[in-house]
């Protein structure tokens, strides 16, 4: 990934990407993080899929192909 500054000295994506942050508490956080574990294991229903699809609380990362 190539990255340049923004005015502001922010990073800038050069790569057709973008990042997004999202806050929330940092218990909904850490419940996010052992269910995206649990999700790459295989170990999710697809009804926890489901609330996690629906749920919002937590802060995370997510870089986005445009």
């Amino acid at each position: 990934m190539s990255q340049t500054k923004h005015p502001g000295g922010r990073p800038r994506r050069t790569d057709g990407a973008r990042q997004t942050t999202i806050h929330l508490s940092a218990e909904a956080h850490a419940l996010a993080v052992a269910l995206a574990k649990e999700r790459t294991r295989g170990n999710l229903s697809a009804l926890v899929e489901k609330l996690i699809r629906e749920a919002a609380g937590t802060e995370y990362h997510a870089t986005v192909k445009e």
